[in-house]
């Protein structure tokens, strides 16, 4: 990402009209630096309030749909590892987030739960939103299918609380996907304006000397 955002700003301040004076540098890097601070910040937008998305959701999964106490990841504990300890003594650290299967008809897939910021990035986006995708049609197929008394035996919900968690998870993870996206935008920006910066500075000293 930093390297298109510095190949992009070499490339459009290395055009002949954008160093043609002193006054012409330093308002060609200021424009492309004003650009790449707006993108930033629209991604920074976006990063808030899909994260609060996610988080509310999540929330309202363990609670209102689960109705059981809401898991959440601590941050301060890595996902996993070992450590050698004095003694000889092993230290080894594996974190799992809580898994839910949903029926889908010819099979159940499994969605991980994201709970903090950390697991955004730590847990496979694809791996958990495309299945949630794909077999959408199939899981409400399913779910208007199934009388309304039954139980899913492996995730134990009703066809309607599968219809509210697969919802619910699906836009936990499509959430995620606009967050990491969004954060990729904020680190555009924020490349653009350095690079912008840092050349623009560079090329009006040069058509200064």
């Amino acid at each position: 990402m930093y390297a298109i955002a510095t190949w992009l700003a070499y490339a459009l301040l290395s055009i002949p009209a954008a160093h043609a004076s002193f006054i012409a540098s330093l308002s060609s890097a200021a424009i492309l630096a004003t650009f790449g601070s707006a993108i930033a910040t629209i991604g920074s937008l976006w990063t808030g309030d899909y994260a609060n998305r996610a988080t509310l959701n999540v929330d309202i999964l363990f609670r209102d749909i689960l109705k059981q106490d809401a898991w959440r990841r601590w941050p301060f504990l890595l996902r996993g590892g070992k450590k050698k300890l004095f003694g000889g003594n092993i230290q080894q650290v594996e974190l799992r987030n809580p898994k839910i299967p949903l029926n889908v008809g010819s099979h159940d897939i499994e969605v991980l739960v994201p709970t903090v910021k950390a697991d955004f990035f730590d847990l496979p986006l694809f791996k958990n939103v495309v299945p949630l995708l794909r077999f959408r049609a199939a899981a409400h197929t399913t779910i208007i299918n199934s009388p309304q008394d039954d139980v899913f035996p492996k995730n134990q919900l009703k066809p309607v609380e599968q219809y509210f968690a697969y919802e619910c998870l699906t836009d936990i993870w499509w959430s995620v996907f606009v967050f990491r996206t969004a954060r990729y935008v904020v680190h555009f920006g924020a490349a653009l304006t350095i690079a912008s910066a840092v050349m623009g500075g560079a090329a009006a000293f040069a058509s200064a000397v």
